[in-house]
């Protein structure tokens, strides 16, 4: 089936309860996106938005594998009847408008506006096919979606990740703008056409524009692959040590910490383990009875146990030259 691009979105009919389909783009035989899709042309409860507007003009070739027949419409806005007044929807948490969302990846004050990236599935109510939304606010109440900040590409699809401003402008990113907002997020290689076969590896995107859209890093990916489903790095600046310190999810309950004086480039220093946690790491500092501690923590296997929580002594963390293994307090 031929289209020619005129309109935002493409729409498909969608059965969260049907089998998958691979529905695929092809510009003169070359892969320009893909997705899986729950596609039912009989009895669909739900209409997916699948933003296409960066291939506007271009004629595609659309490919749906197992071949079946399917009805694609085009919209420039999503048709969402009662958008906003529906009685599920929350009414203080943030939703998005149609499909799914979870994970809060890059959540920062950026210039003069919060920013909340996170994890999006425009095809379905479910878990899949991994973009990262977008979303702004003056007072962390009222959000304004905006456009989506990054698709799945030949690397994967978008995985977790962080965003900070880097204010000392280390990054080469500085060299194009001041102070840039940077994003460091996991390729998932293997869920994409054109990925199929790759692990993955941490990747780093960043804005011109004061965050409102993101380019992605044309290089090779910041930490390549160092055990297979290695994701969601976390960068924090650690005074103490005078560098930037990176927390990723290895395998198992495994988790890893990188240090870099320059955002870029990343030196492992320090392996531990979570018990039950296997993703999602986060770290932070806290002050209790006067010392300052750092936390961190992991997302469990058995999503009904609270968050672990592993507090780590600053003064263990650092020696003058090297880094000191982090024991429990």
């Amino acid at each position: 089936m031929k289209i020619c691009i005129t309109t935002k979105y493409l729409t498909f009919p969608v059965n969260v309860q049907t089998a998958s389909k691979k529905v695929s783009l092809y510009e003169d035989g070359e892969w320009l996106f893909d997705f899986d899709c729950k596609l039912d042309m009989r009895n669909p409860n739900f209409t997916a938005y699948v933003d296409v507007s960066r291939f506007m003009g271009k004629t595609v070739e659309l490919a749906v594998f197992p071949e079946m027949t399917v009805d694609v419409g085009m919209a420039d806005e999503m048709a969402l009847e009662n958008y906003g007044h529906e009685d599920l929807r929350p009414k203080i948490h943030f939703t998005v408008p149609n499909g799914w969302n979870n994970d809060p990846n890059g959540l920062i004050r950026y210039r003069d506006k919060y920013h909340m990236f996170y994890q999006y599935n425009p095809c379905s109510t479910e878990w899949g096919n991994m973009h990262w939304g977008h979303a702004v606010s003056e007072d962390l109440l009222h959000w304004e979606h905006l456009d989506i900040a990054m698709f799945p590409d030949e690397t994967g699809v978008m995985y977790s990740g962080c965003t900070i401003e880097d204010v000392k402008n280390v990054s080469p990113i500085s060299k194009i703008v001041d102070r840039p907002m940077l994003v460091y997020y996991t390729a998932a290689g293997g869920k994409t056409i054109p990925s199929k076969g790759k692990f993955y590896d941490q990747r780093l995107a960043y804005s011109v524009d004061n965050g409102k859209t993101l380019i992605k890093y044309d290089g090779e990916p910041m930490l390549p692959t160092i055990e297979k489903g290695n994701r969601d790095p976390k960068v924090v600046w650690v005074e103490e040590m005078n560098r930037y310190v990176m927390v990723l999810y290895m395998i198992g309950h495994k988790y890893s910490l990188f240090s870099s004086e320059d955002l870029m480039t990343w030196t492992h220093f320090q392996d531990l383990e979570i018990a039950d946690d296997a993703e999602c790491p986060d770290i932070y500092p806290m002050v209790c009875d006067g010392e300052k501690l750092w936390v961190i923590s992991g997302a469990p296997l058995r999503r009904k146990q609270c968050i672990s929580m592993k507090v780590y002594q600053v003064g263990l963390f650092v020696l003058p030259t090297q880094y000191r293994h982090l024991y429990f307090v």
